[in-house]
């Protein structure tokens, strides 16, 4: 009997044993699978990224073929902008030129008229005493 009961409280903590261990591996085994879906999600989590870094790496490309294509258009509008300066510079210089040369010719055209008024004067002060010579 005492061989029974020994054999009966061995089993008891046996089975104690095993709930625990069972109790044990059922814990173990929730966590292991959390922790596997953890991984999974930073698996996924990093493939995201990796294809965001992947997509910004050639936006940032793109970019600055266009930033390069943009400083060539900068430096064409640049000489064009000296070359349109430079060409103003030199009309203005003609301009002021022309102008001075209208000056002149106005200034030229007012003496041709003066004198005009004063010969047609003078032509007509002959006129007279040349008529007054001739009665």
């Amino acid at each position: 009997q005492l061989l029974k009961r020994k054999h009966q409280e061995v089993i008891v903590d046996f089975q104690e044993q095993i709930e625990v261990l069972s109790k044990l591996k059922a814990r173990s085994d929730k966590e292991k699978s959390k922790f596997q879906a953890e991984v999974y999600e930073l698996i996924a989590q990093v493939d995201n990224l990796n294809k965001d870094k992947f997509l910004s790496i050639k936006h940032v490309e793109k970019l600055e073929v266009q930033i390069t294509e943009l400083n060539v258009r900068i430096e064409e509008l640049n000489r064009t902008v000296i070359d349109i300066t430079s060409q103003k510079t030199r009309i203005s210089q003609e301009n002021i030129e022309l102008i001075k040369e209208v000056q002149d010719i106005k200034v030229n055209l007012e003496n041709a008229i003066y004198l005009r008024t004063q010969l047609a004067g003078q032509l007509e002060d002959a006129r007279r005493r040349a008529e007054d010579d001739e009665r």
